[in-house]
């Protein structure tokens, strides 16, 4: 049981990951204890190796692990992108619950034929 007073935890994760092709990549993985409900937003950002295109965009959702149970995502992301110099496809983000690992993982996607650098800082608010 949290303090008295005591709502909830917050952590800022932050990760630099590069992407090869347009193969999906897990870049960033928090486990979740049971009994939690979270709350996960990030600012990630990703570029070609030579800055010629890049994209800016943010990130949010809820997760919830009850007691004995896994972890499941409330709601789809919200996703906002807020600047890109990609052409279609773009590269591609997700907040994902893992079963086997029970946590939230962060995915991403890149384009095929490019290295990209990849940026990620999510903070996670979980009850205490």
């Amino acid at each position: 049981m949290a303090p008295a007073g005591t709502a909830f935890t917050r952590d800022i994760h932050e990760i630099v990951a590069q992407t090869v092709d347009d193969t999906p990549t897990t870049v960033l993985s928090i486990p979740i204890s049971e009994e939690k409900v979270v709350y996960a937003a990030g600012l990630i950002m990703c570029f070609t190796l030579t800055l010629s295109a890049g994209a800016i965009a943010r990130a949010e959702t809820a997760f919830v692990r009850r007691a004995g149970a896994n972890i499941t995502r409330s709601a789809a992301p919200r996703l906002d992108l807020i600047r890109s110099t990609f052409g279609n496809p773009q590269p591609a983000l997700d907040l994902v619950a893992t079963i086997g690992t029970q946590s939230i993982d962060v995915v991403v996607t890149g384009k095929a034929g490019q290295t990209l650098r990849w940026h990620v800082s999510l903070t996670v608010d979980q009850t205490a």
